[in-house]
């Protein structure tokens, strides 16, 4: 068995290409591995900004071997009745290089056949590797790569040395202009040059002596070791979600972390734009009080050792006082003015000519959320903050900080809004009017948020599809994709019933469309939503099949499907005579109007059940209308077991009973589709 390593090192890659390019890599490996047959004991793949490697141990010397059966004629088609090879059969194993003598018979299905046997014994691993490890290079993909050389090679970054091994003996491969060899590089400037690598069990050793932390999760350990002893000196935390942690692990080899400090006027910021300026875009990590206020320390990671650390120490401190000075002047030229007296700029700005401005937009957004906020019922005053909120939401972006760290936007339009004395339902709104920013993101926690969030979202997708910018495949350049899943999310988070086809004419009834365009547009719209709303509830863990039935009874509202899916869900166990009653009965009513004669019912199941619909109808129907979903439940459960003994009675050859009998199963199976289509149960 041997050891086989495969290092690609490369300029400096993103930190963020790194973790899918290990999972590639892996699953890559795996597969070829397995296609060619070589037996493996171990995968290992590590990831520094400079590399990425793959180790294999336990590797057969050789592919396993292989017996191959290929079928042929019939064998009273291949041989006469006294065993003499027809053209059949000499023509087949011509085909396949065997002799006929060599031939064989097997049976399949009753039928005999001849069949040629081939045993492939197999071939040395190490003549298979190179093909394997140049098709494993190529083979990777990355959200964007680079040519370089005779740029006919695309990668992360350029590559400029390849290990390939197997135990002592290098693979030969190359790819573009680099041959694999022994040699690899160690830490950029702790360990500069070429190093050998003895055998390919040697590579993790010669790494760490090196200065190159190998494993990604090594390097996780020592950063968070380091940060946690450094903030326990100042009684403080670190302030990170995780994210910067997770990205610092791949952006370096060796790391030291260093605590520095910044001049404690830079507080007077608002923390977003301290957080900003430190953590996301220097990629230091601030530190946090235990009360929670900042403190004017930050810790740095160096891609280093100790040496030199206090000149490290100055210089990062030099790049943050240069950064926040320019957060500095950005907030004090800002805050000259009140955040609604930059609403004239917003004319300044135009989303698309087709479209208009982002004043327009602004217009636009506070008439759609007023009328939203009338939708659903608000008070005056909570219509009104989310009219406001609505109108005032993009004025950050015409502000000297959001043009320079476009990620504050909102977050400093909510800064700004509260220094212009603005109401705090506004300010918070315009803060939570982005969510949820990813898929999964997190949803707006006010109503007049949620409010502004949905208008927005519509009002993008209304006025590019009003004007033909309609996704094709994967190109979304207004990334309506999103904007659509965003409606969704906040309508069933939110538990706001609204029709989207509402919804949908609200927001284009803001633009000025032609009629015929208008209708196209909707007509579009409400298909693209529906499919979004799909998606979400699938997202939110309700089975396919489910969802399917749940949109079916109530495709114009996610709220309300995403009410019903959950229903289902809960009772998927208990659903089979729903389900069988539902089905018996549209199936009996054939599509005939409901309306029927119930004295032309003559058995006292029919009789029994006509005597309770004239209540239970109008029951089912406001408890849907009510969204009580659950409730609408229990009471088609309740009542099933009756609709069933109907079902079951003998219909006899009265024609005027055979009416009014499909009259009364058209009156249950419209009862059964206020919960679900459960004819969607079965597809």
């Amino acid at each position: 068995m041997a050891t086989v390593l495969l290092e690609i090192g490369t300029e400096e890659m993103p930190a963020g290409y790194l973790p899918p390019a290990l999972a590639q890599l892996a699953a890559l490996a795996s597969a070829r591995l397995a296609v060619e047959r070589i037996t493996c004991d171990g995968i290992q793949t590590w990831a520094t900004p400079r590399r990425l490697a793959l180790l294999l141990t336990g590797v057969a010397e050789r592919q396993a071997p292989e017996t191959r059966e290929v079928r042929g004629p019939a064998a009273d088609e291949a041989f006469t009745e006294f065993g003499e090879p027809t053209a059949a059969a000499l023509g087949f194993a011509r085909g396949h290089g065997a002799q006929v003598s060599e031939l064989r018979l097997i049976e399949a299905d009753g039928v005999e056949y001849v069949a040629a046997i081939f045993r492939d014994e197999g071939r040395p691993t190490q003549a298979l590797l190179p093909a394997v490890f140049t098709d494993l290079i190529t083979g990777l993909t990355f959200p964007k790569t680079m040519r370089w050389g005779v740029r006919s090679i695309h990668f992360a970054r350029p590559i400029r040395w390849i290990v390939a091994m197997m135990d002592e003996q290098v693979v030969p491969v190359t790819v573009g202009e680099v041959t694999a060899s022994s040699a690899t590089r160690g830490h950029r400037f702790l360990a500069p040059g070429a190093v050998e690598i003895p055998t390919a069990a040697d590579y993790p050793r010669i790494m760490d002596e090196n200065q190159v932390l190998l494993a990604p999760e090594t390097r996780r350990a020592v950063i968070t070791e380091q940060l946690e002893t450094i903030a326990a000196q100042d009684n403080a935390t670190v302030a990170d979600d995780g994210a910067l942690l997770d990205e610092t692990v791949y952006r370096v080899e060796y790391p030291t972390a260093v605590r520095c400090t910044f001049d404690p006027e830079f507080l007077a910021l608002p923390e977003e734009v301290l957080v900003q300026t430190l953590r996301e875009e220097q990629k230091f990590f601030p530190l946090r009080e235990i009360t929670g206020r900042l403190l004017p320390a930050f810790i740095a990671v160096r891609n280093g050792d100790k040496a030199y650390l206090s000149a490290v120490r100055a210089g990062y401190e030099v790049v943050a006082r240069a950064k926040l000075l320019d957060a500095q002047f950005f907030f004090e030229q800002d805050r000259q003015r009140a955040l609604a007296d930059r609403l004239a700029d917003l004319r300044e700005v135009v989303i698309l000519e087709r479209v208009g401005t982002l004043y327009d937009k602004a217009q636009r957004l506070q008439a759609l959320a007023g009328w939203i906020a009338d939708e659903l019922g608000l008070p005056a005053h909570e219509r009104a903050m989310a009219a406001r909120a609505a109108l005032l939401c993009k004025a950050d972006l015409v502000t000297a900080m959001v043009i320079e760290h476009q990620d504050l936007q909102g977050m400093m339009g909510c800064v700004y809004a509260r220094l212009s004395g603005e109401a705090e339902p506004v300010a918070v709104a315009i803060a939570e009017h982005y969510r949820p920013r990813q898929g999964d993101g997190p949803l707006p926690a006010t109503l007049p948020g949620s409010i502004v969030a949905l208008s927005d979202r519509l009002d993008t997708a209304a006025a590019c599809f009003a004007v033909g910018l309609i996704p094709a495949g994967d190109e979304d350049p207004y990334s309506l994709h999103a904007a659509a899943r965003g409606v969704a999310r906040l309508l069933m988070g939110g538990n706001l019933r609204l029709p989207l086809s509402r919804l949908i004419a609200g927001a284009l009834d803001g633009l000025d469309v032609e009629p015929a365009a208008r209708d196209a547009a909707h007509a579009a719209l409400a298909a693209f939503f529906q499919r979004r709303v799909a998606d979400a509830l699938v997202a939110d863990g309700i089975p396919g099949i489910l969802a399917r039935a749940a949109l079916a009874a109530a495709a114009d509202s996610p709220a309300d499907a995403l009410a019903r899916a959950r229903v289902l869900l809960a009772h998927r166990a208990e659903l089979a005579p729903l389900q069988r009653a539902a089905l018996r009965a549209a199936a009996l009513a054939r599509g005939v109007e409901a309306a029927y004669d119930p004295s032309a019912l003559t058995a006292p199941a029919e009789q029994v059940l006509a005597e309770r619909m004239p209540a239970l109808a109008p029951e089912a129907a406001a408890r849907a209308a009510r969204g009580e979903i659950e409730g609408l439940y229990a009471l088609l459960a309740d009542v099933t077991p009756q609709v069933e003994r109907f079902l079951s009675a003998n219909g006899g050859d009265d024609a005027a009973r055979a009416r009014a009998r499909q009259g009364l199963a058209a009156q249950v199976a419209a009862l059964y589709r206020l919960l679900a289509d459960f004819a969607e149960l079965d597809r």
